[in-house]
Formats: structure tokens, sequence, C-alpha cells
């Protein structure tokens, strides 16, 4: 009789702390957990929660904006790194002779390069080729990769060569 009494009571707290434990995830926006089964483990809950998809979201959208504030904040430090190159640089080899003619020739590929690579291709390319793996058209994905790789390559070279013949 004590037994069977201490088993409810077990299981009175056990689904309490369940309770207060989906309570928790809810507000995090994390699935919930369901009544406990009969070998006592904790079950998937069978239905899903209305405001689990708007709070999935809005982790999402969240994360995202981590994900840009690291990006923004390393595309940072690579500039004052570069500003730190270049200072050296000039400390140790001047401003004149061939250091001049190498940092003269390196400005206008490194222009492109920056209008290219770090505003076009970050705040376009990037979030298609997310959708489309996220969708789970990894191939599509792939071939939006190659076609824009091969276009970067074949633009930039033309450009370059042409350059080389200007020189």
């Amino acid at each position: 009789m004590l037994l069977v009494v201490d088993d409810a009571r077990l299981a009175f707290e056990r689904e309490q702390r369940l309770r207060t434990r989906n309570e928790r995830r809810r507000a995090r926006g994390q699935p919930t957990w369901g009544p406990i089964d009969a070998s006592g483990d904790l079950a998937p809950a069978p239905q899903v929660d209305p405001g689990a998809e708007a709070d999935a979201s809005e982790a999402a959208r969240r994360r995202l904006g981590v994900s840009t504030a690291i990006f923004a904040v390393a595309t940072g430090i690579s500039r004052v790194v570069g500003l730190v190159r270049e200072i050296v640089a000039t400390y140790y080899f001047g401003a004149r002779g061939p250091i001049n003619a190498f940092t003269i020739a390196f400005q206008l590929p490194n222009l492109i390069r920056a209008l290219v690579a770090d505003a076009a291709l970050s705040s376009a390319f990037v979030p298609v080729f997310s959708e489309l793996l996220e969708k789970g058209q990894a191939k599509r994905a792939w071939r939006v990769a190659s076609s824009l790789i091969w276009l970067i390559l074949l633009g930039l070279g033309g450009f370059v060569a042409l350059l080389m013949i200007a020189a």
C-alpha cells in the first residue's frame, strides 16, 4: 500500500516537472514533450503548439541577426588589420620606389574585388544559396554557385586581360 502511494506521488511530481519544463521550452521556442508513457519515458507531444512556428521563425531571425553581426564585426576587424598592414608597409618601405608601383597596381583589382565580393556577393548570393539548401534543392544551389563562379572568373579574367593589354 505504501509503494502504491509513493509511486502515485512520484508520478505526480514527474508530471509537475514535465509541465514546468514544457513551459520553459515554449518560452524559448523549443518543442515540448507530451505525457509520460507506460515505460516511464517522455513521449514527444502529438500536437504542435500553435505558437511554435512563430517562435521558431523568431528564433531563426535571431540566429540570422547574430550571424550578420558576427560577419560585420569580422569585416570591421579585417579593415583595421588592412590599415595596420598599410602602415607597416609604408614604415618599412616608404612611399617611393617599387612598393609605390605595387600599391598602385594593387588598388584597382582590390577595388573590383571589394565591390563584387564584399558588397553584392555577400548580400545577394549567400541568402539565395542558403534558401535553396534549406528547401532541399542542393543540386540547384550548387548549379547556381557554379554559374556564379564561372561568371566571375570569365568577367574578371577578361577585365584583367584588358588591363594587361593596356599596360
